[in-house]
C-alpha cells in the first residue's frame, strides 16, 4: 500500500531510561503525529502512522515499514 506520508511515533530513548523503560515509561496517544496526520489528509495527501512504543518495535523495523509503505 502506497501512502504519500509515513508519520513514525518513536519509542521511549533506552538511553535515557535505561533498564526502566520496560516497567515504568508510559505509552502515550501520538498527539502530534495524530494532528500532523490530519493535516496531510486535509490537503488530499495520503498518510499512515506507526507508533513503535505500542508496537514494541525497534530501529530495524523502519526499513521494513519504508518497502511496504513506499512513501
Amino acid at each position: 500500500m502506497k501512502v504519500d506520508v509515513l508519520l513514525i511515533h518513536p519509542a521511549p530513548d533506552q538511553a535515557t531510561y535505561q533498564g526502566l523503560v520496560a516497567e515504568f515509561s508510559a505509552i502515550d496517544t501520538p498527539v502530534w503525529s495524530l494532528l500532523l496526520a490530519e493535516h496531510i489528509r486535509q490537503h488530499n495527501w495520503s498518510c499512515a502512522i506507526h507508533d513503535m512504543a505500542r508496537g514494541g518495535w525497534d530501529d530495524t523495523v523502519i526499513s521494513s515499514l519504508m518497502n511496504r509503505y513506499q512513501p
